[in-house]
């Protein structure tokens, strides 16, 4: 239980959590749409880029009426004349299938008759009505045709903000379903090629042209949030920039000048680009810095057919997205992976870089899959990304600094800089909580009390004693952190350390290593206290003889105290035996058999790592204050180098 503890509170899984909360923000502001414009945008983007057809379709040719043409004729609309007589033209010249994308829903004298006889006696001729509205109001097809497959709706699809990114193949009402003027004429020219729309075997509800299914459009699509799915939509798949297609003007075609070997058995769209007649749309080349920012609406349904031939035909593939549910998993895992980016990062150089990276990386990846048509978020993964890696970095920066804070408030004055930096370098090991991790290691306890020093305090000048005693702790804790020990605690004239903390060692090797430090360190001790009698005036302050108590065994080592204060401290059985040992000195048996400076005892498990080189004296099983259980002293005489 605790090792799972520790695992789920550890700074990869909190890293990782931190990235799929704002991942989920990320996910929450795309659910409400706030993100669909720059979505879009990006869509927008990979489809400027994509690259273009070497060279205009010639499948479709376009018969455009310019302004120049509008002046030339000197009328608008124009006249059922003028209409039936470009059209007998194209039949003439052996068009396969013709659309004409102008509204004859009224008589535009003169020429109605005639107008009349080429649409019915010509099947191929595809004419446009408006689908009706919410409220009725649309614009019905020539009624010489109505209730045959010649007129289709040719309504364009608008997205929020101006741009045509969809486009209808059928459209429903109560009076039944209709059929877009660019899959009529789609149809009509594939019906020569042996080619009928049929449903998908496997869903019905789709339809399919040659080997192709043609998916359909719904609300939440790609980067779409409650969108207009109303009737069958598609993505279009735009087949180029501008002039992707042949175009000749109506004067061209009416003047005989056009050849016909350019419109013989091809899809032949005739139609409106005047700038006197409004019929311009914005489309995602919009945003691009040509000249032209617009397409009229004739080029528009050619883009359609295109993608309709170009699927029945060479089996190109439809825009695709993927389902919601692997959407929002896309962007957690781009939110999982910008928090774990953290981890490793505490420049903030090297995180503008690795992000910039990132983002690079996914702006490639987006539009590889994109020339495969597939359409996967782009903007809400990169937002995950970028805001992840950021939050996650500031949050673990600054935990190090609390950390860092902590660790040196606690050990820094009391330990060696080696020890210090092998500290912070495993501070994963040692803080939880804004506290060190408690545990339970093995290490070796001493205790360094002077004799005498409570009843000499009471004959000394108050600012005399406070000022040696300062020089006094301050050469203890020198030679304890020189030995690789950590100054516990400070009672008045006595000091507490521990060697082998914080970090636990594990080998024999290493805890041998740190028993051996505290007892040389005890012998140190010695020798400070000798020094410190030299250059101290004793007639001011006599130093009396030092009392030094060393254990070795299990302790548990912590932090203890509040947010105000805490210190770092070791608690258990060794910590007092080590502390009745240092007491031991003051039993006059005991004493009697110590000369020199000071006594140095130390328990059974510390002499165990004491090897033929240092000098001991065994002096027995003793019952120390507060046990059962006598303790085996020993009392150590010299070390090796003396």
């Amino acid at each position: 239980m605790t090792s799972l503890r520790s695992v789920l509170w550890s700074t990869p899984v909190r890293v990782l959590v931190i990235g799929l909360l704002v991942s989920l923000a990320v996910i929450f502001s795309r659910q409400f749409g706030l993100l669909e414009p720059l979505e879009l945008a990006a869509y927008d983007w990979t489809v400027r880029l994509a690259p273009s057809p070497v060279g205009p379709d010639p499948r479709i040719v376009l018969i455009t009426i310019t302004e120049e043409d509008l002046q030339s004729l000197g009328q608008w609309p124009l006249s059922d004349e003028l209409i039936a007589r470009a059209l007998e033209i194209l039949t003439g010249y052996g068009a396969r299938t013709i659309g004409l994308d102008l509204y004859r829903d009224r008589e535009v004298l003169p020429g109605r008759e005639e107008l009349n006889a080429v649409l019915s006696q010509h099947s191929e001729i595809v004419t446009v009505m408006k689908f009706p509205d919410q409220e009725g109001k649309g614009v019905p097809g020539p009624l010489v045709l109505q209730g045959t497959d010649q007129i289709g709706f040719n309504d364009i699809l608008v997205d929020r903000g101006g741009i045509v990114r969809r486009g209808f193949l059928f459209l429903e009402n109560q009076e039944g379903t209709a059929t877009s003027f660019s899959l009529l004429l789609a149809m009509k020219y594939l019906e020569h090629e042996g080619i009928v729309p049929v449903p998908d075997p496997s869903h019905p509800e789709l339809m399919r042209i040659g080997t192709t299914t043609i998916p359909r459009f719904y609300p939440n699509d790609g980067s779409y949030v409650g969108s207009d799915a109303k009737g069958y939509q598609l993505l279009v798949k735009f087949s180029g920039k501008q002039e992707a297609f042949p175009q000749f003007t109506l004067t061209e075609l009416l003047n005989g000048t056009m050849n016909q070997a350019v419109v013989k058995d091809k899809v032949v769209v005739i139609g409106s680009s005047a700038e006197s007649v409004r019929d311009d749309f914005y489309t995602p080349y919009s945003r691009s810095r040509g000249k032209r920012q617009q397409m009229s609406g004739m080029e528009l349904h050619a883009h359609f057919i295109n993608q309709l031939l170009r699927m029945a035909l060479m089996h190109d593939r439809p825009i695709r997205s993927l389902p919601e549910g692997l959407e929002v998993c896309w962007v957690l895992i781009w939110g999982g992976l910008g928090g774990l980016l953290a981890l490793g990062l505490f420049s903030p150089w090297r995180l503008i870089f690795f992000l910039s990276a990132g983002v690079g990386g996914l702006l490639v990846f987006v539009y590889w899959l994109f020339l495969a048509s597939w359409w996967i978020p782009l903007i809400s993964p990169a937002l995950a990304w970028v805001l992840a890696g950021s939050v996650a970095t500031a949050w673990i920066s600054k935990q190090y600094r609390q950390e860092r804070m902590l660790l040196m408030q606690l050990f820094s004055q009391h330990v060696s800089t080696e020890v210090a930096e092998t500290i912070w370098a495993a501070r994963e090991q040692l803080v939880q909580d804004g506290r060190i991790r408690p545990r339970k290691i093995t290490a070796t306890v001493l205790f360094v009390d002077l004799e005498g020093f409570t009843a000499m305090a009471e004959h000394v000048d108050p600012e005399a004693l406070m000022e040696w005693l300062n020089t006094y702790l301050m050469s203890m804790t020198n030679v304890i952190v020189a030995h690789k020990g950590v100054v516990d605690d400070f009672f008045g004239d006595g000091v507490k350390a521990n060697f082998g903390v914080p970090l636990e060692q594990r080998q024999g090797s290493d805890i041998r290593q740190d028993a051996m430090n505290a007892v040389q360190c005890g012998l140190a001790l010695f020798k400070e206290i000798q020094c410190l009698n030299q250059r101290l005036p004793q007639q001011a302050i006599p130093i009396g003889r030092v009392r030094i108590g060393i254990a070795t065994g299990s302790v548990v080592v912590g932090t203890v105290g509040n947010a105000q204060r805490l210190k770092y401290t070791s608690v258990g059985d060794i910590v007092n035996i080590a502390a009745r040992l240092e007491q031991l000195g003051k039993d006059p048996s005991i004493a009697s058999r110590t000369q020199g400076i000071g006594s140095l005892f130390v328990n059974e498990d510390t002499h165990a790592y004491l090897d033929a080189r240092w000098v001991t004296e065994e002096i027995g099983p003793v019952n120390l204050s507060g046990r059962q259980e006598p303790v085996t002293v020993y009392r150590v005489v010299r070390g090796p180098s003396e």
